[in-house]
């Protein structure tokens, strides 16, 4: 695994496995009286009455995440997000299509993948795991942009509080053969995936992402954590 150091900023940079899920439901935590009231704790099955939304109205919703006001926004295929209400109903969200997402199977199947909220939770990031695209939307109005086109599919996208984007390739899949390419990396693992950033220069994103960790396998969510430096968790399946 190769690691260009210039951009630790003299911070540390820690890499590890680690999953990062959008639980479909789970049950309240309990209390045991006969072990002196100690806490049991919640347990998620894939029983059919845990699923949710129960209408199976959602489209590979990979990844998503939870708003203030208790509403989710999840990954969808078709339309790249769907935003669900807390009485499970939910629709479409976000004009993605107008920016450029497309989901036109069998030709053209829609990869939205990672979804993460950037500082502050007015926008979040949507990342094209088959094509490439990263998706800018703004949580109250919907309004989307690609800020951002990479030669291979994005996995993840998540922005840092200087307004840095850092994203996971997880293979060399390109828009020609982005889902076929992906899924022959799970099947046959090869070392394609890496860790990337798009810098912030004068108020804008950098035009090229440059490479910070390659040489991963199938790189796959990451997360930051800027407490007392700035740190990194790259999960892996692999």
């Amino acid at each position: 695994m190769g690691l260009n150091r210039s951009y630790l900023f003299g911070r540390s940079m820690v890499l590890c496995a680690m999953c990062i899920t959008l639980a479909a439901g789970c049950s309240g935590g309990t209390t045991d009286p006969g072990a002196g009231e100690k806490p049991v704790l919640p347990q998620w099955t894939f029983d059919i009455s845990m699923t949710f939304p129960g209408d199976g109205s959602l489209s590979r919703p990979e990844d998503g995440v939870a708003l203030a006001d208790g509403r989710l926004i999840v990954a969808d295929q078709v339309h790249g997000l769907r935003r669900l209400e807390p009485d499970g109903t939910s629709a479409p969200f976000g004009e993605m299509v107008a920016a450029g997402y497309v989901h036109s199977p069998p030709e053209h199947s829609g990869g939205a993948n990672g979804v993460s909220l950037e500082p502050g939770g007015s926008h979040l990031l949507v990342a094209d795991v088959f094509h490439g695209g990263i998706y800018r939307v703004n949580v109250t109005t919907g309004a989307a942009e690609r800020v951002y086109q990479h030669r291979y599919g994005v996995n993840t996208a998540i922005r840092d509080s200087r307004g840095a984007i850092w994203f996971t390739q997880s293979a060399h899949n390109t828009p020609d053969d982005g889902e076929a390419r992906m899924w022959a990396t799970v099947d046959i693992p090869r070392p394609e995936g890496a860790l990337l950033r798009l810098g912030m220069k004068d108020g804008r994103l950098a035009t090229e992402a440059e490479i910070v960790v390659d040489s991963l396998y199938f790189a796959n969510g990451v997360a930051i954590d800027e407490t007392g430096g700035l740190h990194f968790r790259v999960s892996s399946p692999a």
